[in-house]
């Protein structure tokens, strides 16, 4: 069995439901209203830390992971930079229970995000600093180019607070 690097960096993707994603801009404005700026990628990560914590399964594994993007519907699609560590948690937990890491996303910000929006309120800080920040303008999208800048992010844990 391979040993896993907390450090490195897991660049994936989710997908989720429009209206979630609004629920998710909402709440980030919200907080900045407040003076608690946070990234996408820190509500992402906060929200699915409490949904692992809050999760109880049916005690039963589910053989194969169930569809997620039906048609008909708008889904959103977002990337998502975790750690090695926290990604094997989290597809540990979708294998078990059948559920999508899309899905989980989803259904955390439908249900945790009041929860997680108060424990933010009521530390009266920002959310504690994901590893890997990530962050991307936008300037032209049209048909014939495209011009953007993502900026990839990495702290060491000996400056993470503690």
């Amino acid at each position: 069995m391979d040993s896993i690097d907390l450090n490195i960096a897991r660049f994936t993707s989710v997908s989720m439901r429009s209206d979630s994603f609004r629920k998710l801009k909402a709440a980030q404005k919200s907080l900045a209203g407040r003076g608690i700026i946070c990234s996408e990628q820190e509500i992402f990560r906060g929200l699915l830390q409490l949904y692992l914590r809050k999760w109880r399964g049916r005690g039963s594994r589910a053989s194969s992971l169930r569809r997620y993007n039906l048609k008909g519907k708008n889904y959103v699609v977002k990337s998502l930079y975790i750690e090695s560590g926290f990604s094997a948690a989290l597809w540990t937990r979708a294998v078990h229970s059948g559920i999508t890491i899309s899905r989980m996303l989803d259904f955390a910000i439908r249900h945790y995000l009041l929860i997680y929006m108060n424990q933010l309120f009521d530390s009266g800080q920002s959310a504690v600093p994901s590893p890997i920040q990530y962050g991307c303008i936008t300037w032209q999208n049209s048909g014939v180019s495209l011009q953007y800048v993502q900026l990839v992010t990495h702290l060491l844990p000996q400056s993470m607070p503690p």
